[in-house]
Formats: structure tokens, sequence, C-alpha cells
């Protein structure tokens, strides 16, 4: 709500706007011109009018018909004299919007602001008022009824200024009983200088007749029996009373009003504060206007300069991972073939160690990729059914060996009541368990390294599997364990010169964990042994969900090609150490093999000759992978249905995607196990058979 004085526009609030429309009494603003710029709500129920019917219509229409030219005169003559304080309480008319007429008492007040005036009138509706006198003149009986009940203060004094009457309400507000005033002179009821210019009020009417304050109201000061002031508004009335004067005075106690408005002074200053701040406040925003449009130019060259950075070096860590993973590819699949050969005891165990090496870097090479993916948020769950029982019997034929070869006792415990099958990501549930069996193995120099694999809590469609993996080993010491899940910390630097190891592995374990709404904890003292404990919440499976094994996500007992099956495949790799690598481990399984040293050469050995299935390497010279699948999956005929599994030492966010959209069926990372990959050529040559 905004307020207008003259041409001064101020902009409420609402504590003040309150104020204005509680006031029991009508507030009118003047303009000028004559017109109404305000029009409270005591307005609108003494008028009848609404505010937005009255505002900018003149002041003329709220007096009847006889009163507005000696209205309008007034004003201008006070007007001209510059009075400030035009009249308080004086007694007049007032004319509804229905045509009724009644008294009202109108006081009037003078606002200028930088040349611009205006009239603001506090008006009282004074029919019961009115009526009151009337009636103390009509009858002295009635007179006392009244004066008795009356709300507003009564006193009748004679023309020496003597108390004759004094009403209940009076005694309220003064605090003297009847019998102590009446009878004596009314100055007792005020403070000096009050009390001095009283005597001459009542001499100069008695002399030459001066009315300075009858017919009209005016504000006061009373003086309470215990000499406390306080403010009242007071209208008097004379009278003839069987050939005696008689002045009746009507007093109302306007200490809320005055408190309201000394609050409306305050809020208007406050609200001018304000205007000031807010004209400051502006005046600083448009001089930083400048410094922020600059700054923001900086900070988009440095968005841009930081995404740049972030993509090269997701290029390098693609690069780096395709380079390291494609000779790792071979090495690790040599070793293998080379240490299941017939041979002597000293190259059998060169050859394992060869293998344990190559597998060492390859564990590292992933940690460093899952903690890249980590930190840019590219890591995601892939969650599907599994074989709850199958998956940590794996662990238990991967593990046995490593535990055998330090003379460990190795033991695995599923609770009877574990469910069948689970939903969630195998892989990385996995990639946990490894990581916590492959620690305690590696710092457990004699005794056992046990896995527990329990139920938690359980919810309508889901439970928490409760993972254990307790050793017998050294024992962490307290201080260090609240840092062991933090990247690159290891208890002492010592771990690292006698075990190796980076420290990531505890940290990526915590985040995996998270992402599946678990914690991890572990209980551990020196030379006692440690306890790590996760737990993650599974979804429970639906009973029409088959639990089936992904090519390079879900592990488990392989079901290798049977010999001898006679499928013709298609291997497309343009590195020499893959190619035979692809035909050593194919070579056993019964199918014939040819080789492809790209895409263009895979094209061409396709329109020639019919295969089962394609094993697509991604980057060749001259076509790449990608692209030779899109031209294979274009060409017509039953050619562009062959199955196509994707071998590829690009294993960053997003390939596996890549390749699948681009029309491969499946997708196995380098370097390859051998069992995901039967297991994927099995699955995908059943389906064409099918």
């Amino acid at each position: 709500m905004s307020y207008r004085i003259g041409s001064l526009t101020i902009e409420s609030g609402a504590a003040l706007s309150a104020i204005i429309d509680t006031i029991p009494d009508g507030v009118v603003l003047i303009e000028s011109d004559g017109t109404i710029g305000l029009f409270n709500r005591a307005c609108e129920r003494l008028f009848g009018y609404r505010a937005k019917e009255i505002i900018g219509k003149s002041v003329g229409c709220l007096l009847p018909e006889r009163h507005r030219e000696q209205h309008e005169g007034y004003f201008r003559c006070e007007g001209d004299a510059g009075a400030q304080s035009i009249a308080q309480g004086r007694e007049t008319e007032g004319q509804r919007k229905d045509g009724t007429v009644f008294p009202i008492e109108l006081s009037v007040g003078q606002v200028d602001d930088e040349g611009s005036s205006g009239f603001v009138g506090i008006i009282r509706d004074i029919t019961d008022r009115k009526r009151t006198e009337q009636s103390l003149l009509e009858a002295d009986s009635q007179h006392r009824a009244i004066i008795e009940t009356a709300v507003d203060g009564v006193i009748i004094i004679d023309s020496l200024g003597t108390i004759r009457t004094y009403n209940p309400a009076c005694e309220s507000m003064f605090g003297f009983a009847s019998e102590e005033v009446v009878g004596r002179n009314v100055k007792m009821l005020m403070p000096s200088p009050d009390f001095d210019r009283h005597d001459g009020y009542l001499r100069r009417y008695r002399e030459c007749g001066e009315r300075k304050i009858i017919g009209t109201g005016r504000e006061v000061i009373g003086r309470r029996k215990d000499g406390s002031t306080f403010p009242l508004e007071l209208s008097v009335g004379e009278t003839d009373k069987g050939g005696s004067l008689i002045f009746v005075g009507i007093l109302r106690e306007i200490t809320e009003r005055k408190v309201i408005e000394e609050q409306v002074r305050d809020s208007e200053e406050a609200l001018q504060r304000q205007i000031d701040d807010l004209q400051f406040a502006q005046t600083c925003l448009e001089e930083q206007g400048h410094e922020m449009a600059v700054l923001a130019e900086e900070l988009a060259e440095a968005k841009d300069e930081a995404e740049s950075a972030s993509k090269a070096k997701s290029d390098f860590l693609a690069a780096m991972s395709h380079e390291i993973r494609t000779p790792m590819n071979g090495i690790i699949g040599l070793s293998r073939l080379l240490a299941a050969a017939d041979l002597g005891d000293e190259q059998s165990s060169q050859a394992r160690m060869i293998l344990d090496c190559a597998e060492t870097l390859m564990g590292l090479l992933n940690d460093i990729l899952d903690l890249s993916k980590i930190e840019a948020g590219h890591l995601e769950l892939d969650p599907g059914p599994f074989d709850v029982a199958e998956l940590f019997r794996t662990v238990e034929r991967l593990w046995a060996g490593k535990a055998s070869e330090k003379k460990l006792d190795f033991r695995v415990r599923l609770q009877p009541k574990l469910p069948a099958r689970l939903v969630g990501d195998q892989m990385r549930l996995r990639q946990i368990v490894f990581n916590l069996i492959s620690n305690a193995i590696k710092f457990t120099l004699e005794g056992h390294v046990e896995l527990r694999v329990s139920l938690g809590e359980r919810g309508e469609d889901s439970v928490v599997l409760v993972i254990e993996v307790e050793d017998s080993g050294m024992g962490i010491d307290q201080a260090i364990q609240d840092k062991l899940f933090q990247k690159f910390v290891q208890a002492d630097r010592s771990i690292s010169r006698d075990f190796g190891g980076t420290g990531l592995g505890l940290a990526i374990c915590r985040n995996l964990v998270e992402m599946m709404q678990g914690r991890i904890s572990l209980e551990s003292e020196p030379g006692a042994g440690t306890t790590f404990r996760v737990e993650v919440r599974l979804q429970a499976a639906e009973e029409d969900q088959r639990v089936e094994t992904e090519a390079g996500t879900r592990s488990g007992a392989p079901a290798p090609c049977a010999p001898g099956t006679g499928a013709r495949i298609l291997v497309v790799e343009d590195n020499p150490v893959n190619q035979a690598l692809m035909q050593a481990l194919l070579k056993p399984t019964g199918h014939a093999v040819e080789i492809a040293g790209n895409g263009l050469e895979a094209l061409e050995a396709l329109t020639r000759a019919d295969f089962d299935l394609v094993l697509m390497d991604s980057q060749m010279p001259e076509m790449d992978g990608v692209t030779a699948t899109r031209e294979i999956r274009a060409m017509e005929g039953p050619v562009s249905r062959v199955p196509i599994i994707a071998l590829t030492a690009n294993a960053m966010v997003g390939d596996r995607e890549r390749y699948l959209e681009a029309g491969m069926t499946d997708y196995v990372p380098k370097p390859i196990e051998p069992d995901a990959l039967f297991s994927a050529i099995a699955r995908h040559l059943r389906q064409r058979a099918a």
C-alpha cells in the first residue's frame, strides 16, 4: 500500500498500514486541490464509501450541501495564513453515501512537503456524544443515567470552574473518587501550566464572551491522583441551566492513540532511512555491476579452461588405458597359456610369476581408472539378478589357490538361509570382496582368512547383505583406522615397501559400498588380526528373473564351448600378438578361426564367406571396429544379424554403451578373461542357433 502526502509518495510497510487502518477515528488526507488522497477503514465505516470509490473526489462530497461552501472558504483562509494546526475538534456535520447526515468532530492539520501542501483530517462520529449532551439538557434523571454509564469521561463545571458532576469514567481515568472532587475546582485535574491558564479562559469568557474552546475539541494533559499525567481529548459545550451558565466537558484518554501516532512517526522516519539505504545500495550495485560483468567473463574463461583440461585428462586416460591394455592382453593371455603348458617346475614357476606381475599391474590400472571415474562422477552401477551362492563359491575357487600358496586356511561360510538370487551390481560387489580378500591374504603370514556371508535387516522387497572378511594377520593400529579408507593411505610406510600396493583399493571399496547405499567398517588390533564388514542393501529378485552371465560383468563357472561344434569365427584384430593369442585360446574349442587385420578386411571376409560370430577389436588402421560394425549392420541378408562381440582395450566410461549403440552385440574388455570370453561366445552361438 502507498500513501501520498501532497506530491510526496510514501511506500508503507505492512506495520505502518496496519497502524493507520486500526486507528478507531477516521483519517482522511486532502490534497491542496481539495481532492481526497487517503481514506482509512474507519472512514469507510463512518461514511459508507469504499476507499477506491472516494479517493480522487472532492472532500465536499462528505459534507452536507449547506456546509460545503463554508468549508471550502475556511480551508482557503487557513491555507493562506499558513496555519499548521487549522482546527482541533471542531464540531460540524458529515454526509454518508446514503445521504444521511450525522454530527462529527473534525480535527484538521496542514502538512507541507517541498512546496506542496495538503491537509490531514481526523474525523470522529459524535452522534452518541451529541445525544448525551442533548439528554443532559432534557432531563436531570436521564442525563444522570447517561453520564454514569458513558464510556467517555463527563465533567460538568459552573462558571467559576467548580466541579458539579464527575462520572465513573472520570473516576477510572483520574483515580479520584467522585466525593473527592465534586465541589472543588477543576484545576486539581490539571498539571501546570494548564493549571494557571484555565482561570484565564473562564474569566475572558465571562467578561468578553471569548469562546476559545467552546464547541471545539482539543488535546490537553490530565493529572491523576498519583501525580502522573496522561493525554486527553477534551470537547466542551455550554448551556444555561436555571439562569446559571454551566460547561459540559467530554474527555477521552488518548494514550494509545498518541502511542500509535508516535509509532507512525517512527515508522515514517525508519521508512525514509530505508529508502536512503536502498538508494545507497542501488548506487553501490551499479558500481559493482561492471566489476561483476568483468568477473563473469573471467569465470567463463576459467570454466572453458577447466572443461578443456578435464577433457584432455579424460582423453589422456582413455589413450593410456588403450595403449596399456593392448600389450597387457598379450602378456596376460600368453602367460596363462604358458603357465598351463607342460613345462618344467622352474619354467612353470617363472610363467606364474610373470602372470602374477601382469595381473598386479592390471589391477593397478583398473584402480586408477575406477578412481578417475569416481572423481568425475561417471562411475555408475549396473544392477541385475545374480546367483548369490555361485558368486561367493566362484570367489572361493579363484582365491583358494592364492591362500594355499601361503599355507593359509581359507574358508567361505554362507548362511544357510541366504536368498537364491538378489539384484545388484555383481561385478562391483565381486570387486569389493576381491579387494578385501586380496588384502587379507597379502597381510596374513600364517593362520586363516575367512569369508562370511549372512543376512541383516529385511525389508518388503529388499535385504541387507552382510559380508565379513576376517584374517589372523598383523592387525591395524587404531590411530590409522579412520584414515584407512582415504586415497593413497596405508597402515605405515613399510607396507608399500614389504607388500606393495598404492592404498587405492579401500578408498574405491568405500565409494562403491556407499553407491550401494551401504557402509563399510573394520575391527582390528595390532597382532590380533582384522575383520572388515560390508553391509549393502540389495533388491530381492522376482521369480521370473533369470540369472544370466553377461560377458565382462558377471562371473561364475564358465560354460566353455564343446569341441567339434564347427562354428566359424572371424577375429578382427590388427595386433599380431593378440592375433596369436586369440588363435591359441580358440583352437582347443574346435571352432574354425579366421583372422582379419582391420575393418576393411573384415567386410571383405564377410562378403565371401559365412561366419557364425565376429570378435571385433575397436581401434584399427584403415577402418576401426565401430565403423566396420555399422557397415555390417547395413548389409543385406543374414550377415547383417551376425553376433559381434567387441574385444577392446577401451574401458573408460561410456565405451561399452558406445559399442552397443553402434550395433555390437556384447562387450569383453582387454585383458581378456578366458572364462568371460568363452561364456559370451557360447551364449551368443546358442541364441543364434535358437
